[in-house]
């Protein structure tokens, strides 16, 4: 899933694009940093702001690819170039949170998106990546107002109402955060991770049933989604049911086979089946076939 909203349609600036600016490729590409698919871009810009370093346009459009390329500190410099010539840049600053975010930044990141509020009160980006550093710091109750915020902004904004639920269960509020989840599926029924969210919450509550049938939901959306099968796993071992059980964790340590079994070895929700050779066979490299990195 996204970990912050970046872009949208009708942005306050737009980049010029490289066909119109008549910019010569670097003659020699192995002399050139790598950026991978982005590597060319990134040096279309450069040459431009070497004959122009006052243009902010090409200053965020460097950031963009750099960002597009995983480059965040490099972004992170080029924005802020760009933003000392256009202080007022609202998507620059929304591209400098994400960035600094992604270097787990937090306090920066929380600066950049207030500045996003500041500058644009009615732009819900702001106040949902806010609330995601704010809940990456573990602030649910502020993260709360933020994501409602962003809701209230933009009404179908699944996110918001997924995010709101994450940080309700996070303040142990399981049947407000069920009806979060809810909303978020109300508004897109597609978002196989709030019908894991949701069978989580049911787990929890004993509600098995409903659980597992809400992560049925998510892998007919993703079948290749471990949280789904391992939190099937855990509701039929709390159960008793252990063919299920084992043939459901199977299946996930297939999908993460590190974090599999680690998080099973602690979860008292095997406690019941641990001595059954058929789990214990899981712990073994030849329990199991890997899927290939094409069906990943």
């Amino acid at each position: 899933m996204d970990m912050y909203t970046e872009m949208h349609t009708g942005a306050d600036w737009q980049v010029s694009p490289l066909s119109s600016l008549q910019v010569p490729i670097a003659p020699d590409a192995a002399d050139q940093p790598t950026f991978g698919i982005f590597g060319s871009e990134v040096t279309r810009y450069e040459v431009i702001l070497q004959r122009h370093p006052r243009q902010y346009q090409a200053w965020f459009g460097r950031g963009i690819m750099l960002q597009k390329s995983g480059a965040y500190l490099e972004a992170i410099l080029s924005f802020r170039q760009g933003l000392a010539l256009k202080p007022n840049c609202v998507d620059a600053w929304q591209r400098l949170g994400i960035c600094q975010g992604e270097l787990g930044e937090h306090l920066e990141a929380l600066e950049s998106f207030n500045q996003v509020i500041k500058l644009s009160p009615s732009d819900y980006r702001g106040w949902h990546n806010r609330g995601k550093v704010l809940m990456l710091r573990c602030d649910y109750e502020a993260a709360l107002n933020h994501f409602l915020r962003a809701a209230q902004l933009k009404p179908k904004n699944y996110k918001a109402w997924y995010n709101h639920g994450m940080c309700l269960e996070a303040l142990n509020r399981p049947q407000d955060a069920l009806k979060s989840f809810e909303r978020a599926l109300r508004i897109n029924p597609k978002c196989y991770y709030a019908w894991n969210a949701k069978g989580h919450v049911l787990g929890k509550r004993k509600q098995f049933d409903l659980a597992i049938a809400a992560f049925e939901q998510s892998l007919q959306l993703r079948p290749y989604n471990f949280a789904a099968w391992y939190g099937k796993a855990t509701c039929y071992a709390r159960q008793g049911y252990v063919v299920a059980a084992i043939s459901s964790l199977d299946q996930a340590i297939q999908y993460a086979p590190n974090l599999g079994r680690l998080m099973a070895q602690g979860d008292q929700s095997f406690n019941e089946i641990r001595h059954e050779n058929a789990f214990k066979a899981l712990w073994k490299e030849d329990s199991f076939t890997r899927l290939s990195h094409s069906r990943l």
